[in-house]
């Protein structure tokens, strides 16, 4: 009578080897596609950083043109066509942490009345 059964030589030692060479593999793939995404995550931090400090030096810029602008107004009646036409009005900048931020309300504005009961 034949055996059909694998042969006792490896015994347990067989399935539990190629179960942990399965996980190992696994691991060792997943381990190196968090390494390439976040090469990839530093890389697009970089580009967002370049693109935010240029998009500083272009404010300033525009700023500075504005201000150039609406003062070339007051002697030229080229310029007060435009600034007319485009309703441009320069304020100089608030420094930060002032009610001139975007969204924030004007200290002279009255305060909300309370709801009533």
């Amino acid at each position: 009578m034949s055996d059909t059964r694998t042969s006792p030589q490896f015994g347990a030692f067989l399935p539990i080897t190629l179960l942990a060479l399965a996980v190992l593999g696994t691991s060792t793939w997943d381990l190196i596609l968090a390494l390439r995404q976040r090469a990839l995550v530093q890389r697009m931090d970089d580009q967002q950083e370049l693109q935010i400090s240029q998009a500083v030096q272009l404010e300033a810029r525009m700023r500075t043109m504005l201000q150039e602008l609406v003062m070339l107004a007051n002697t030229d009646e080229q310029a007060d066509g435009i600034v007319r036409k485009f309703e441009i009005a320069f304020t100089p900048a608030a420094p930060q942490g002032t009610s001139a931020q975007v969204g924030a309300e004007p200290e002279s504005a009255p305060a909300a009345a309370p709801a009533a009961p």
